[in-house]
């Protein structure tokens, strides 16, 4: 969507995984724009815009003001410059209880459902004999 507090910098420094860009207007005034909804540590939300060091932008941000708000919906776009990143999920972010070769996703989880899952398995084979022998008696 287009905003009617539109205008076009140069974001001369990024914070917070690129979601924080501080930028140069072509008025020469220098401002903020925030990316995404939530800026804490280690948070993220599917609306996320990151911002390139370098990249000149028309920015359509949803208010009037510095700290400028912006997300993914919005018309923003880059117009030069280098391409934001990607951003990789950093092991520190993941619960420090699963092993490390373990850590790259779904497959980790997946193993350690199965490892309880083979346990609890044989507990109710065991019941189920057990039972199935005291009914025999």
């Amino acid at each position: 969507m287009d905003s009617p507090y539109a205008f076009v910098g140069t974001v001369v420094e990024v914070k917070k995984d690129g979601r924080v860009a501080t930028v140069v207007i072509d008025t020469g005034d220098t401002v903020v724009v925030h990316g995404s909804p939530e800026l804490g540590d280690h948070t993220a939300t599917s609306v996320d815009r990151r911002f390139a060091l370098g990249g000149r932008y028309e920015f359509h941000p949803i208010n009037a003001t510095s700290p400028y708000q912006d997300n993914a919906c919005t018309a923003t776009r880059q117009l030069a410059g280098p391409t934001p990143t990607p951003v990789e999920p950093a092991r520190d972010r993941l619960p420090g209880w699963l092993p490390v070769d373990e850590q790259d996703g779904p497959i980790g989880y997946a193993a350690l459902a199965a490892m309880g899952l083979v346990p609890l398995t044989m507990i109710v084979a065991l019941i189920m004999l057990a039972r199935r022998a005291l009914a025999q008696r």
